[in-house]
């Protein structure tokens, strides 16, 4: 086995390698401490689940060949590597017609999603109990110096929706810097254990993207007409995913969980615009 040079860090934290293994890529993902052993090994079955029973013909994902964990040492598994494009260079070349195709593509996942999903209502202590571990979270990040994002889980304790939530399987990041294109597959990566299984999440992590442009703004870098150019295939996107959440009745629950989700997301914010950006972000929902 030889071992690339190349090495990567997501925001988690957790190490990637590419590695060459029996004349193939593969990527090797380390847990970031013994602490996140659990949560790695969460995240690999929930890929391998996907990869093995996906109902959905709209996604694929690399297949996971060998997961790892020993009580003493980091976590690691192993997965094919994928050789595709990355979003912002596959949506800067997308014409108007494969735009439709494409939002199409994923309207259907999301329907098949829901459609396998149960009306259940969630215990409320399941949300206290979040709304308690991100307020210790971000009450560890030493760059936050508002007592905004604290002022906004108060609000959240108290305005739990008591409608019924559609529990079913979710990818649990489901942004586009997790998703890979080429001329034939879409792959999804990076998949999540999450809180609340449930599609809706989904819609949470796309809209991320779409409406808040999550991705585009981690992109340092991005020449301004290709900023420009996935402005507005996100805004086009983010109109209809809204819409769809409004037929399906969800858009109390959508408020809600989006809250919570760019919540969760401070406590790993490096960057003081980045946190900006959250909170911006959240009055934006809010409002």
């Amino acid at each position: 086995m030889n071992v690339l040079d190349l090495k990567m860090e997501g925001r988690s934290g957790c190490e990637l390698i590419i590695e060459y293994q029996d004349n193939r890529a593969i990527i090797k993902k380390y847990s970031n401490s013994t602490q996140y052993n659990s949560r790695l090994i969460k995240q690999a079955e929930k890929q391998r689940d996907f990869y093995l029973y996906n109902t959905s013909a709209s996604f694929s994902t690399p297949e996971i060949l060998a997961i790892n964990y020993e009580i003493n040492d980091k976590a690691w598994f192993t997965m094919n590597y994928v050789f595709a494009e990355k979003y912002s260079d596959y949506l800067e070349q997308i014409n108007v017609k494969q735009l439709k195709r494409l939002l199409h593509t994923f309207i259907k996942y999301l329907d098949v999603s829901f459609k396998n999903a149960q009306q259940k209502h969630v215990d409320e202590e399941i949300f206290l109990h979040k709304f308690s571990e991100v307020r210790f979270n971000i009450g560890q990040n030493y760059l936050i110096k508002t007592d905004y994002f604290f002022q906004v889980l108060n609000k959240l304790e108290i305005s739990i929706p008591n409608t019924t939530l559609p529990i079913g399987t979710c990818h649990g990041d489901f942004t586009f810097s997790n998703i890979l294109f080429d001329d034939q597959e879409i792959f999804l990566l990076d998949f999540l254990d999450s809180f609340i299984e449930s599609p809706i999440i989904d819609i949470v992590k796309l809209r991320q993207d779409t409406c808040y442009k999550w991705s585009i703004m981690l992109e340092k870098q991005m020449p301004q007409y290709k900023v420009n150019k996935l402005t507005q295939v996100f805004d086009y996107f983010d109109k209809e995913l809204e819409l769809y959440c409004k037929q399906l009745g969800l858009q109390d629950w959508y408020i809600f969980l989006q809250a919570v989700n760019l919540l969760r997301i401070v406590p790993y914010l490096k960057i003081p615009s980045e946190i900006l950006f959250i909170e911006n972000a959240l009055k934006k929902l809010l409002a």
